[in-house]
């Protein structure tokens, strides 16, 4: 197979994920890109029945009535995030459009559970607040008003009663446990760990007596469940794990959470009144779980680095595992390389976890070598599938995924670890993911490159440019951030206060700012430089890329020669469909080929 055709065939691999889950409804929802866009289907767990629900939406988010018959999703235009609400009534195929503007960027969160509300998080008002639509009349009704932007999950209790998480100190560091009746009376602050920690609501009970909630103020990442009546908490896990809360039973007698344990992740039951804890006998890396059948199984989505995500179920009464869907692959299961966990000593003696891709090399071959940085900062590389590391691997190039500080899965002390710090020990840690690939006696020392998208878009810039020194052989940059005080400037206000949180204000840490913006350092670039950007990205703006392609212009850098430039004009912050993911790949295999194998 030709490197063109393996592009394509391993970027077109399908990718699901499951829904949030509501008690009630009585099927699994899920993702699936299985036709070139995601579609909204649902799974019977009883007969494995799978069924579409929607054709050509290419959305990821649905809230569905209680009546299963209409679903409520948020549509922007090519990736700009403005969203609209539109209302989809899934017997008569008809779409209704309930926001009036676009400008009021508004996503539905939840439904009351009479299916007569929408509750929205929207910028009707200034900052984005919780509302009510009324869906007879189409008549919103403000219920909060926070002067921060809410960002995350909201839940409406079959209580009427609404929980989400808001940030009303200047910390933008903190995140509490906030509560507001449906008629937008007595909100207030329902749970705060400590001042400078971070708590989110997961899931409600059935009942509304109970919540879930999650908890960044421990050692590690923690799941507990609130007493909505006493207000107090029981935590579950011993602090050695981060723990992700996925949902409670319908009885309130179990709770499913996702275990980080290195780079594998597992789905772990535990008895609310006990604690005790059964993980479940699974490999790989489990991403969202949901429970099932009463509560007797678990349905979630699994992978490895050999193995594309797939749909499986989880009896806990005999601990066998189902395959309920796996994606059409294209191309043989054999030729798939695997990867596996190595670590190395960063600069400070931080041990770093990464996945570790080597390719069929002949006796003495010695192969080029890439970085990859999965974004964030807080993205972990696991041990799942990938497409592009499954590429360069079978295209004879070694690949490592270091998890640097700032990642989570490893505690809160590593993922604050690049606080104040962006650009700094992190990307050291790169550094040193270099340093460890030179002392491998397979890999080439002089041809060794890096590549990411968004934060690790960021990374690109930063080590081909401040840390040149180091002698990259090339890099790839997707959707990354040139320049912080810029990109603050022109994003939303959530995202500013979401920087501000991990850099500090600029005018009092401008030094900092300025220091681990790669734009500053645009002139010690010697490494070929492929930039990708989509002209429609809010996160991370098209000014990033254009500012650093204009800076190597009157530097005397030769686009076409010393650098490459593509914008995507229909996209985002990355692409949506699979098509446009394949153009991305190709756009990126193909210049590390040119760069580090011609």
């Amino acid at each position: 197979m030709n490197s063109e055709d393996l592009i394509v065939k391993l970027s077109e691999i399908p990718f699901l994920r499951l829904q949030k889950q509501s008690k009630f409804h009585e099927t699994i929802s899920f993702f699936w890109n299985t036709t070139g866009q995601f579609e909204f289907y649902t799974l019977t767990p009883q007969t494995k029945e799978i069924r579409q629900l929607t054709f050509g939406m290419n959305q990821m988010w649905y809230v569905r009535s209680p009546d299963e018959n209409l679903l409520y999703y948020g549509k922007d235009v090519g990736g700009n995030e403005k969203f609209t609400v539109f209302q989809l009534n899934l017997s008569t195929k008809e779409t209704l459009q309930l926001s009036s503007s676009s400008e009021f960027n508004e996503s539905p969160y939840d439904i009351s559970p009479d299916g007569k509300f929408l509750l929205l998080n929207s910028q009707r008002s200034g900052p984005r607040n919780l509302y009510k639509l009324e869906l007879a009349t189409k008549e919103a009704t403000q219920l909060t008003t926070h002067k921060h932007p809410l960002f995350g999950s909201a839940l409406w209790s079959v209580k009427d009663c609404i929980y989400y998480s808001a940030n009303e100190t200047d910390n933008h560091r903190n995140l509490d446990i906030w509560a507001v009746r449906a008629d937008g009376s007595d909100n207030h602050l329902l749970y705060r760990f400590t001042p400078d920690s971070q708590e989110w609501p997961r899931d409600l009970s059935k009942d509304g007596s109970c919540l879930l909630i999650e908890t960044l103020g421990k050692k590690t990442r923690q799941a507990g469940v609130l007493n909505i009546s006493s207000k107090e908490v029981t935590w579950f896990g011993d602090e050695r794990y981060d723990e992700f809360g996925m949902e409670l039973s319908q009885d309130n007698t179990k709770l499913l959470t996702i275990r980080f344990q290195g780079l594998e992740r597992f789905p772990v039951i535990y008895d609310v009144e006990t604690g005790e804890e059964n993980v479940l006998k699974t490999r790989g890396v489990v991403r969202e779980g949901t429970l099932c059948l009463d509560d007797t199984h678990v349905v979630y989505c699994r992978t490895d680095p050999k193995t594309p995500i797939s749909l499986m179920m989880y009896n806990l009464a005999t601990d066998e595992e189902t395959l309920l869907l796996e994606p059409e692959l294209g191309v043989s299961k054999e030729q798939f390389l695997d990867g596996h966990t190595v670590t190395y000593p960063s600069f400070d003696g931080l041990e770093i976890h990464a996945v570790l891709y080597k390719p069929v090399l002949a006796e003495g071959e010695r192969a080029p070598a890439l970085l990859y940085h999965p974004g964030g900062p807080g993205g972990q590389i696991s041990l799942y599938f990938l497409p592009l590391l499954q590429i360069f691997s079978q295209l004879g190039f070694v690949v490592l995924g270091p998890s640097c500080r700032g990642s989570i899965g490893f505690g809160k002390e590593f993922l604050e670890g690049n606080l104040m710090d962006l650009g700094g020990g992190d990307a050291m840690d790169y550094v040193f993911g270099k340093k460890y690939l030179e002392s491998l006696p397979y890999v080439d020392s002089s041809r060794i490159g890096v590549w990411g998208g968004s934060y690790g878009g960021f990374m690109t810039y930063i080590l081909l440019s401040k840390y040149a020194e180091y002698d990259w052989a090339a890099g790839v940059a997707l959707y990354g951030i040139t320049h912080w005080k810029t990109l603050c400037d022109e994003m939303p206000l959530g995202y500013k206060q979401h920087t501000e949180g991990l850099l500090g204000k600029y005018e009092e840490h401008k030094e900092l700012w300025e220091d681990r913006s790669p734009l500053n350092h645009v002139e010690k670039v010697q490494a070929p430089l492929l930039m990708i950007q989509g002209v429609n990205d809010p996160r991370c703006t098209i000014s990033q890329s254009r500012m650093f392609r204009q800076k190597l212009l009157d530097l005397g850098k030769e686009e076409g020669k010393d650098f490459e430039y593509h914008e995507f004009g229909d996209i985002g912050h990355g692409g949506r469909e699979v098509s446009q993911y394949v153009e991305e790949n190709k756009l990126l295999v193909e210049f590390f080929l040119r760069c580090l194998k011609q």
